[in-house]
């Protein structure tokens, strides 16, 4: 079972990055799909920064207070 995460990180935004080759998604400080985990710690303008770079779209995925971005464990 998941914990509660802290007030601080109720509802980070998601950011799903589009590739031609991939779609991934990155809740930045928090989770990160593997493809993209070098992305975790960087912040938002860095990700979208970097993703304009490659010729990759971002987009912003508000989280309403009850959504919880939790890694996928199968």
């Amino acid at each position: 079972m998941s914990q509660p995460r802290p007030a601080s990180q109720a509802g980070a935004p998601l950011l799903r990055i589009t590739a031609p080759h991939f779609v991934a998604g990155v809740v930045p400080g928090q989770y990160a799909a593997p493809i993209v985990a070098y992305m975790i710690a960087w912040a938002p303008a860095a990700i979208h920064d970097y993703c304009a770079v490659k010729g990759w779209t971002v987009e912003r995925i508000p989280a309403p207070d009850e959504y919880r971005a939790e890694p996928f464990h199968p």
